[in-house]
């Protein structure tokens, strides 16, 4: 079962894990007229998450685990609570308790993914009878990850991430399932979004299709083909990202990736003790587990 389902705490409370994900492939392709950029990716959620409790209250209020997020209306599950209360009309409020596991500002999404379950676990708590249809322009206002975690399954995302077609096996038709154990480290290491889009190379014509390499599984042909495009210009800023890269390659990785604009680097391995132990000797901090399936 997907671990974003929400359950009940009790009959005020509502608790929802929002899970991390990685970029299988990042192509920034071009610069659009709006200032944005068009890419496509591949996102996969993984088990490594937030949680966040809701309880029922007259007004919004908020409290995190990490005292250095803000917890006023610059975070984003304060922002989604209040357009999704606007949107329908809601004249009460929620406690919202984010207790922060996934390092934020590090390309795993963890921001976008507790706006997400933030939206959906305060459908549950109040009660409110819209479908995931009627979220998703809430989602795509808050930021253009948002959409993929309304469900967190794999998706190839293209114009800035938002448009969203479930990315499945090649014959049978189900979700995609990486058959690897994932390793996720974070160096402490602070890389801008905007800096990196900013020095980013855009580039339309690529050798092999996104979807078609991902499906024919990690080889010499990820290695080469399947890159992320953000990473030549972080790694020039923060040779260090390069560095650990390359150290998953050196000590077996089947393929190793920063994750979104950096500052995490993942790499699969075949089995979790493995990659456990590739963890401990790097010396960085993370998370070694499995994809959300």
């Amino acid at each position: 079962a997907q671990s974003t389902k929400c359950r009940m705490g009790d009959a005020n409370t509502v608790i929802v894990d929002a899970p991390a994900k990685i970029n299988l492939g990042l192509r920034v392709l071009r610069k659009r007229s709006d200032g944005f950029h068009d890419i496509e990716t591949i996102f996969v959620a993984v088990e490594w998450s937030d949680r966040i409790v809701l309880r029922k209250a007259q007004s919004f209020e908020m409290t995190c685990s990490d005292p250095r997020l803000p917890t006023n209306d610059h975070n984003l599950c304060m922002k989604a609570a209040q357009l999704l209360a606007e949107s329908v009309g809601f004249t009460a409020g929620a406690s919202i308790i984010l207790e922060k596991r996934i390092p934020w500002g590090a390309g795993l999404g963890g921001g976008s993914s507790d706006a997400a379950a933030t939206l959906k676990g305060l459908c549950e708590l109040w009660h409110l009878d819209v479908s995931k249809d009627d979220l998703l322009p809430i989602a795509k206002h808050l930021g253009s990850d948002v959409p993929f975690f309304m469900d967190a399954r794999p998706a190839l995302g293209r114009g800035r991430g938002e448009s969203l077609t479930p990315f499945t096996s090649l014959n049978s038709g189900d979700p995609y399932v990486l058959p690897y154990s994932i390793l996720i480290a974070t160096p402490p290491i602070f890389v801008s979004t905007q800096e990196a889009y900013a020095n980013v190379t855009p580039c339309e014509n690529r050798p092999l299709d996104l979807a078609t390499l991902v499906l024919q599984g990690p080889s010499a042909d990820w290695r080469s083909n399947l890159g992320n495009d953000f990473e030549k210009s972080v790694f020039q800023s923060h040779p260090a990202i390069e560095t650990l890269k390359q150290y998953f390659y050196d000590n077996g990785a089947e393929y190793a990736s920063m994750s979104g604009s950096g500052s995490s680097v993942f790499a699969l391995y075949k089995d979790d003790e493995e990659a456990k132990n590739v963890l401990v000797s790097c010396g960085t901090p993370g998370w070694v587990g499995r994809q959300l399936t």
